[in-house]
């Protein structure tokens, strides 16, 4: 899948999973439950994932 996208509309979409990352980070911090910290953990991966490909550019 290609997406076309701005410069702006790059930084801005790199800026919004920056801030998604962090959240994750500190929600997996805080919950108990080992399934739900486990889904948690695939998303903050994916997300890590996806912010290193749109940051690339």
């Amino acid at each position: 899948m290609t997406l076309d996208i701005t410069e702006k509309e790059r930084e801005l979409l790199a800026d919004v999973l920056r801030s998604a990352h962090e959240d994750l980070r500190e929600e997996m911090h805080y919950t108990e439950r080992f399934e739900y910290k486990e889904l948690l953990r695939e998303r903050f991966e994916l997300l890590k994932e996806l912010q290193a490909k749109v940051e690339a550019g």
